[in-house]
């Protein structure tokens, strides 16, 4: 709903003259990260997007056509994209596609567009020279442009011998079989989930999480304590199978791929933003992960709702 407020806002600010209310640049920006990480979850649960860009064979971009070409695995995915921005990893720089004389204008009209919306917002981020900034920093930056776009999703590419990090909004995407280029499956420009209010789904997952990650600690804690004693991480894994017999459907899944244990991580700061979103008539639970460096990561677990059961069936990593 939020969203929604927010959005319809901005379009007023062109319409309107210079007494209208200014939006503040921080919740905006707030907004389109939550949004970004939500949509691109439901991107990776309809059409798996994250194996397609992690695992990248070759690729190719027609400025021309504003079109990206992936060769990955057993596939070839055709992007139509937007180039929001490229960020140097060399002097840590970040410089906003509509100044980038390398890139066709055309390309970068999701900028002009969040100029004209800084500007009317005394926002100071319409820099025509390089930003000195953070990897993640200039990610929220693209995000925000890609939010005000409406874009089916954002993600980024390295290039230039991998020293560059080209942010790109996506909207219509063909996935083709590679060999065969039949056509799998057509990705329309629309928003992927609806959020909808389930609290006893979301009790069901965070009472997966708390003991799961309770578990870790305990057993992990005491295999240090006593001298790396693989005893207590036997005990570790017999308690994982106990805990996931008890939220998952045992029956939908054959056996658990158990989720990876965060506690270890050292970058992981917080668990936030717990939702519960709807794609393709299917519920499921997602939460953030923020990591010391910024950047987020999102779970998302599958329900088993369709069948009245309040269990988890699938489980989804998505950056």
């Amino acid at each position: 709903m939020l969203r929604k407020a927010i959005f319809v806002f901005f379009i007023v600010l062109f319409t309107c003259s210079g007494y209208c209310q200014t939006v503040n640049f921080e919740n905006a920006l707030r907004e389109a990260v939550a949004h970004r990480q939500t949509q691109n979850a439901a991107n990776v649960i309809s059409w798996h997007t994250e194996h397609f860009l992690l695992n990248i064979d070759s690729f190719s971009i027609e400025q021309s056509k504003g079109q990206l070409t992936i060769q990955s695995g057993n596939y070839l995915v055709k992007y139509n994209i937007k180039i929001l921005g490229t960020y140097n990893h060399k002097d840590s720089t970040f410089l906003w596609s509509a100044y980038n004389s390398s890139i066709n204008k055309r390309l970068a009209t999701p900028i002009s567009n969040l100029i004209s919306i800084a500007a009317a917002n005394k926002w100071q981020i319409a820099n025509n020279t390089m930003i000195k900034c953070s990897f993640d920093s200039a990610y929220k930056l693209a995000t925000l442009a890609f939010y005000l776009d409406k874009a089916n999703g954002i993600n980024h590419i390295l290039t230039n011998n991998r020293q560059t990090n080209m942010f790109f909004s996506f909207y219509e995407v063909e996935v083709y079989d590679r060999r065969t280029k039949r056509l799998v499956k057509k990705v329309l420009v629309k928003k992927q989930y609806e959020v909808v209010d389930a609290p006893a789904l979301l009790e069901v997952c965070k009472n997966y999480v708390a003991e799961f990650d309770a578990n870790e600690k305990k057993y992990y804690q005491l295999y240090k304590r006593h001298n790396d004693d693989w005893k207590y991480i036997d005990s570790m894994f017999i308690n994982r199978v106990k805990i996931s017999n008890k939220y998952w459907d045992t029956a939908c899944v054959p056996y658990v791929l158990f989720r990876k244990n965060r506690l270890q991580a050292k970058n992981l700061l917080s668990i936030i933003n717990w939702r519960v979103i709807e794609v393709a008539n299917s519920r499921y639970v997602l939460y953030d992960e923020r990591e010391s460096w910024g950047s987020l990561k999102t779970w998302a677990f599958k329900m088993c709702w369709e069948k009245g059961e309040n269990n988890i069936c699938n489980e989804y990593l998505c950056f």
